[in-house]
């Protein structure tokens, strides 16, 4: 099963929770549907980097949700740098 989630008011960043058949979650993706589409796939503990990293960064709670933290991230910095930090801790990267 899989829950995506729109992250901002012009639908470009989405990001997608996968999970197994007992709820838990298996992976990650962000994906970014430009003129270019670029989609990063990543794992729950690297999940948890970024999350950490945000939060740090922003100086707010690491209990925000990934969806959360992201929608705030990309409010305070440009998207390059949500961009950036996902690929800079991701384990596929494919662009379309």
């Amino acid at each position: 099963m899989t829950k995506r989630i729109n992250l901002d008011e012009i639908r470009l960043f989405y990001l997608t929770v996968h999970d197994d058949e007992n709820g838990n979650i298996t992976k990650y993706s962000l994906d970014i549907e430009a003129a270019n589409d670029m989609h990063y796939e990543f794992s729950p503990k690297q999940n948890e980097i970024i999350c950490n990293r945000i939060s740090k960064e922003l100086g707010i709670s690491s209990n925000l949700d990934t969806a959360d933290l992201m929608r705030k991230y990309l409010t305070v910095k440009s998207n390059g740098y949500l961009i950036s930090l996902v690929s800079d801790n991701c384990t596929v990267q494919y662009f379309y």
